[in-house]
């Protein structure tokens, strides 16, 4: 039948109709009762793809929609996830609103991420990406403070540390005397300098033969976390340090020799023993950069001098009634001359504890 307005097609002829990017092709290939089909193409990607909020397992995404949807009416977004750490991908669904939630991503971790736009197409060709980076969790609970030492004065503790160690900028020991009234007071020492797998910290100007309870609490970026389990320890009951310090310098024939002595601690009775330790500071004024030397029963030590340092010695003692607090410093002056014997007078500084 002739085609209104034109010239007849005769039966079996094929047409072909070009149009907006549309292919329409008559005859037996064609849909029902000849009609043209459309073809259908996958929508475009999403654009201006951006973190809104971030979390520590979590971040909030947005995205602008694509400008057209190719004839295909957009269904639903999905996120491609690339963990930059294990190389591990996923794909998650994100529903049909430009703003979505990205779960289950790992504290302090970062995540490349990119999003197509889905239709009943298909999916898309992807967004640019983008690099997620999760927040930091607070630290988990340290273990109990454990003693290493304990004297009159001061203890020496360690701790094991919280899971996520890696993150940790300081340490608080929170500290507390027996019979404080308030409970719920605590005095706190902050810890910055530390081994991550064996972090300790002395706790000076206590009371001796005193019971004290500690505990610790780590903190990262996200704040300070859960308190370790209260531990306790009780300081010694304390001896008097060694007295009447003194030091001849003289010379062997080969060397600079300093000889140093001390005397027993008041109000130990003869019969108990002593044991002594002295440790030796060359750095000169100013310096407290002490290494101990000597430790035993004498209550003299030998020591060789280099030339050019300046020295200074100080002792303490350690008996079964407890140990005692560091003694006075005694100070070493010597001239360049290696024939000068000196006797130096005392050096009275700060008493130094442990």
């Amino acid at each position: 039948e002739g085609v209104r307005g034109g010239q007849g097609v005769g039966a079996g002829a094929q047409v072909s109709v070009q149009g907006a990017g549309v292919e329409q092709r008559g005859g037996g290939g064609g849909g029902r009762g000849g009609l043209p089909r459309r073809r259908r193409r996958r929508a475009p990607p999403p654009g201006e793809l951006a973190v809104v909020q971030r979390g520590v397992t979590a971040c909030r995404l947005r995205w602008k929609p694509p400008p057209h949807d190719n004839g295909s009416p957009i269904i639903g977004y999905r996120a491609e996830v690339e963990d930059l750490g294990e190389g591990a991908e996923r794909s998650v669904a994100l529903g049909a609103s430009p703003e979505a939630d990205l779960t289950d991503l790992k504290p302090e971790s970062g995540y490349s991420v990119r999003i197509r736009s889905v239709s009943k197409v298909g999916q898309g060709p992807p967004s640019d990406p983008i690099r997620v980076y999760t927040s930091s969790s607070a630290p988990g609970p340290p273990g109990m403070p454990r003693i290493v030492t304990v004297r009159p004065t001061s203890v020496m503790l360690r701790w094991d540390p919280p899971h996520n160690a890696g993150s940790v900028e300081l340490y608080r020991l929170e500290v507390q005397a027996e019979g404080v009234v308030d409970g719920s007071k605590y005095a706190t020492q902050d810890v910055v300098a530390f081994q991550p797998g064996d972090p300790r910290a002395e706790l000076s100007n206590l009371r001796q033969a005193s019971t004290y309870r500690v505990r610790v609490v780590a903190k990262n970026k996200a704040g300070f976390g859960e308190r370790s389990q209260v531990g306790c320890f009780r300081t010694d009951i304390g001896i008097a340090p060694p007295t009447r310090l003194q030091a001849t310098v003289g010379d062997d024939g080969a060397n600079l020799i300093a000889a140093c002595s001390w005397e027993r601690p008041d109000g130990v009775p003869p019969g108990v023993p002593v044991t002594y330790h002295m440790e030796v500071d060359d750095g000169g004024e100013g310096s407290a950069d002490f290494t101990e030397v000597y430790q035993g029963p004498h209550t003299e030590h030998t020591l060789v001098l280099k030339p050019g340092r300046t020295y200074k010695f100080r002792t303490r003692a350690v008996s079964p009634q407890g140990a005692s607090a560091w003694s006075v410093i005694k100070g070493l002056s010597r001239s360049a001359g290696p024939m000068m014997v000196h006797v130096p007078e005392n050096v009275r500084g700060d008493l130094m504890e442990d």
